[in-house]
């Protein structure tokens, strides 16, 4: 497989944080980047800039909170006879409210894409992989916290934190390198989508820093990368304090 094509597979490639990590990644030399998302448009827009800029691009229009996509995107990468050089599996989304609140869909939806789809595609396509591969799991500062009006969402990055932390260690035999990506508030459409304003512009991450620091230390080999004063202050909080205190200080603003 070592003379195989190269691809570097994003996933919630078509804005945000997946965007960015895109745009990067095109200074990689020798693979070809696997754009995948629902969004057509919003990727062919991103693919147009890439190729501009020399890079080697397909697009993927798939929906990861589905199990069929999953296998479809095992199959395109069979059938290309490549070898996987990076998959960032970015997709994901959040919700703020009480968990009484949202909807059964919701609830399953952000299941299935934030941890099955993650941990689905990361093992099909392992048989693709080869020393020097990197595996992105993009999670977030609250991953190493619970956050009550945050319930599903926190529980399903901390399942990101820990899988990444586990695996890493299960494919250091292979020279296969994997990253959890825990950044703060950034300034992308999540906030919409989740159904709250964004943070304070102050205390809001620059989601191209995020993105190049993702990059370029998971490149590096690190396990974990905070990105961010807040998330920094996340992880230590998370280290020092109490978990049942936490979750009843983040309470507070539920109200009753």
């Amino acid at each position: 497989m070592s003379d195989s094509k190269k691809i570097a597979i994003v996933t919630g490639a078509s804005s945000g944080i997946g965007a960015e990590i895109s745009r990067h990644l095109k200074n990689e030399s020798g693979h070809e980047i696997w754009l995948v998302a629902r969004r057509l448009d919003r990727m062919e827009g991103l693919a147009a800039e890439l190729r501009e800029k020399g890079a080697l691009v397909k697009v993927h229009v798939l929906d990861l909170q589905k199990a069929e996509s999953w296998q479809e995107l095992e199959t395109h990468v069979k059938a290309s006879g490549s070898h996987v050089s990076w998959l960032v599996n970015n997709a994901g989304f959040g919700y703020s409210g009480r968990f009484e609140d949202e909807s059964l869909e919701s609830v399953e939806g952000m299941i299935a894409l934030n941890v099955l789809a993650l941990v689905s595609l990361t093992r099909r396509l392992l048989p693709y992989m080869e020393k020097g591969t990197r595996i992105v799991n993009v999670a977030s500062s609250i991953a190493f916290l619970p956050v009550a009006g945050h319930a599903v969402y926190a529980a399903t990055k901390a399942f990101v934190l820990s899988f990444s932390l586990s695996l890493r260690e299960e494919l250091r035999p292979r020279g296969i390198t994997v990253s959890a990506v825990c950044p703060g508030p950034v300034g992308t459409e999540f906030w919409d989508a989740a159904g709250v304003g964004a943070p304070p512009k102050m205390v809001v991450e620059d989601v191209g820093n995020t993105a190049f620091l993702a990059v370029e230390k998971s490149a590096q080999g690190k396990a974990v990368i905070v990105t961010g004063a807040l998330a920094w202050l996340a992880r230590v909080a998370g280290a020092l304090l109490p978990s049942t205190w936490l979750a009843s200080l983040t309470a507070r603003r539920l109200g009753k």
